[in-house]
């Protein structure tokens, strides 16, 4: 199936040889113009790094655990904490 001549690459701008169906310096396929595109050519998506969000769980949970291993102090030390209000005089 020969491709028409068309003068340049819709993706690059690169001149196109007669006949060639792929662009010589991006790789694009070259479509005829008029003839409908099988599937769009689309990149993959990128990754985005969470990285702020990452740091802000790990410091979430570590604060967790700190006030877990807190608690847990509290109650298998087997002291008796009370609270006691400086304005209470009861």
């Amino acid at each position: 199936m020969a491709t028409p001549n068309i003068d340049f690459c819709a993706k690059c701008g690169a001149p196109l040889s007669p006949g060639v169906r792929f662009c010589e310096t991006c790789g694009q396929p070259v479509i005829a113009a008029g003839a409908p595109a099988s599937q769009p050519i689309t990149q993959s998506p990128k990754v985005h790094k969470k990285t702020g969000r990452t740091i802000l769980i790990i410091f979430l949970v570590l604060i967790i655990c700190a006030f877990l291993g807190l608690i847990a102090f509290i109650l298998l030390s087997g002291n008796s904490i009370s609270l006691r209000l400086p304005f209470a005089n009861a």
